[in-house]
């Protein structure tokens, strides 16, 4: 345990030190050295747009690349997700009081270890 408390504590982020560009996310216009947004392309696929002051722009790009596979994976996924977040509202929908009994349910599960 010591010597796995000693590594993570040498991992630490030093929290003084500059964030690259690349990762800074900062709404409105004080956002101006920020990098830019990902763009979206008519498949809802996001690409990867770096900012001017990447020097491995080329790295960064070839990394985050999807292969054709990888983008048809993983628009199943949304279409999925999609699904199965539609259909919970239906359920949610057409037995309300099924949905109040499991929400009960869940409510008194938590309560219970909260208090053990």
């Amino acid at each position: 345990m010591g010597e796995a408390m000693a590594n993570w504590q040498g991992r630490q982020r030093n929290l003084s030190a500059p964030v690259p560009q690349t990762f800074v996310r900062a709404p409105g216009p004080e956002a101006v050295h920020a990098a830019p947004p990902a763009v979206t392309s008519p498949g809802h696929e996001a690409t990867f747009r770096p900012s001017p002051e990447c020097d491995d722009t080329a790295e960064a790009v070839d990394a985050l690349t999807f292969t054709e596979s990888q983008r048809e994976r993983l628009r199943r996924r949304a279409a999925f997700l999609r699904d199965l977040a539609e259909a919970k509202e239906l359920r949610a929908r057409v037995r309300p009081r099924h949905t109040r009994v499991v929400r009960l349910r869940e409510a008194l599960r938590r309560a219970t270890y909260r208090s053990a």
